[in-house]
């Protein structure tokens, strides 16, 4: 995931064709800022320094679980769950981003992929896990080949499970989808089915990219807001803000997202805050109601926080440390990368009212029972976008502000600029 240079200044809104998009550069009106919790990390490694950072969960031995890193020019990197580095996947140009989407459909013909995103050649690879040898083989017909300026990517499975795609964006917040298709044994093809254009509100650019596939929503995290869009090849290209720097989260420079799914259909949206170095945690759903955030300590009972730049979770227990779920996040300390793996029930537990734990949710073969979104909608709804303070489909509690079109005053706009300049100090190496 990398940022592309530019100026700050930003319009407020911009009107698109068939959408209204939000662009903040003043922020909200103050919110919730409360102390981070802070959890001590199960282990620490060197792995990285991360652009992007996703947990396989292997088909048959979930302790032969492992979490893949990408390292830039160094390739793809799969560690162990117990920290060791397994092995690397040279790709022979800079991969800025990875992902994983666990039980495709059938006709793909894997039991999972991989998507990883080599920048330098304007290309979207597609791979299997051997599970024996955790090696990883190109699928037939990849790669894809992305326009110039490719930085970020996540695959995308329906809910249904019937249909796959491949979801690419710029920094500049160009945005493409292709369904991928194979017929028998041939190669994967991939059919480009949308393109729209979300333009960042900082000048840092879009630096992640995350999809909830039960909901078929995307997430975008630009260092100053973070926004959703729909997931769905054809979902048009609507954005909707969640939250922003000076909103009702606390957010100083918002850099990861990323998504606790449980089996009912709840869950979290978790956002990586740089300048922070913490976690914020969010209810999945149509308001993303913000319930605190943590900060993961090391192992060795130091005090300070964890760099922090990238996040992953999985729900589903993988045993040990990681019996109710496994919290993958990841910074540089000066030139040190650090990437800590944390047990998301001493995450969980460490708040005063314990989030909750689903260690049953298995990404390899979740069923879908038409849950309804918790906190008072359902998936099929959104907010209303934020120019013209239309009201979201679901009044927000008080807590929460939904629209920031009055009231963020010079405060909100003095906090946007000091978390871009924070995020301007904390850029990775390419």
């Amino acid at each position: 995931m990398r940022s592309m240079h530019g100026g700050l200044g930003r319009s407020r809104w911009r009107s698109l064709a068939g959408a209204t998009v939000v662009l903040l550069s003043t922020g909200f009106t103050s919110g919730a800022w409360a102390q981070p919790i802070r959890v001590p990390a199960s282990l620490v490694t060197d792995a990285g320094p991360a652009n992007g950072v996703a947990i396989w969960v292997h088909p048959q031995d979930v302790a032969r679980s492992a979490v893949l890193v990408a390292e830039g020019d160094a390739g793809v990197a799969l560690y162990a769950l117990d920290g060791g580095l397994v092995r690397r996947a040279l790709v022979g140009g800079v991969v800025t981003d990875v992902d994983v989407a666990h039980a495709p459909p059938a006709a793909l013909n894997a039991s999972s992929l991989v998507l990883a995103v080599d920048a330098e050649n304007r290309e979207l690879l597609l791979y299997t896990v051997d599970p024996s040898t955790l090696a990883l083989t190109p699928v037939p017909g990849s790669p894809i080949a992305a326009d110039a300026g490719v930085r970020l990517g996540a695959l995308h499975v329906s809910p249904d499970r019937a249909e796959a795609s491949v979801i690419a964006a710029e920094a500049t917040g160009s945005v493409r989808q292709w369904v991928l298709a194979r017929d028998g044994g041939g190669p994967v093809s991939a059919e480009l089915v949308r393109a729209f254009t979300v333009p960042p509100a900082s000048g840092l650019g879009f630096q992640s990219i995350a999809v909830d596939d039960r909901f078929e929503r995307l997430f975008l995290a630009d260092g100053f807001q973070v926004i959703r869009a729909s997931a769905a090849p054809d979902g048009g290209s609507s954005a909707f803000l969640v939250d922003a720097v000076g909103g009702y989260g606390g957010l100083l420079a918002p850099t990861d997202v990323a998504l606790f799914t449980e089996r009912d259909g709840r869950g979290y949206l978790l956002v990586a805050d740089s300048a922070r170095e913490a976690v914020t945690v969010y209810e999945r759903g149509d308001l993303n109601q913000v319930l605190g955030s943590f900060q993961v300590l090391p192992n060795d009972g130091g005090q300070t926080a964890l760099p922090l730049e990238r996040v992953a979770v999985q729900a589903f227990g993988m045993g040990g440390a990681f019996d109710a779920g496994l919290l993958v996040t990841s910074g540089v300390a000066g030139t040190t990368p650090q990437t800590a793996f944390t047990g998301w029930g001493a995450v969980a537990g460490a708040f005063p009212t314990p989030l909750r734990t689903d260690p049953l949710s298995d990404p390899r073969g979740v069923t879908t029972d038409g849950g309804t979104v918790p906190d008072g909608g359902s998936g099929n709804q959104t907010p209303s976008p934020c120019p013209g303070c239309n009201p979201p489909s679901v009044p927000p509690p008080p807590a929460q502000v939904g629209c920031a079109c009055s009231g963020a005053g010079g405060a909100g706009a003095v906090v946007g600029l000091a978390a871009l300049l924070v995020g301007l100090a904390r850029r990775r190496r390419t």
